[in-house]
């Protein structure tokens, strides 16, 4: 009688929990956005690397002259 109860109640208890026609479900921002420091990183990055492109292109150039 007792492993009966028991069912019951965890049959009761997962079926209570497992109401997902009341649920709303809202839509997060995702956490990698334009306002995201790892994007900012990025782009110091890829203006740094250009810059020092640049330079030593100009130094080349100034050399070549």
């Amino acid at each position: 009688m007792k492993k009966l109860l028991a069912i019951v109640a965890v049959v009761s208890f997962l079926a209570a929990c497992n109401n997902s026609s009341e649920e709303t479900t809202t839509t997060s921002k995702d956490s990698v956005s334009a306002d995201s420091p790892l994007t900012d990183a990025v782009n110091t990055a890829d203006s740094v690397t250009k810059k020092i492109q640049d330079s030593i292109g100009n130094k080349v150039d100034s050399i070549k002259k």
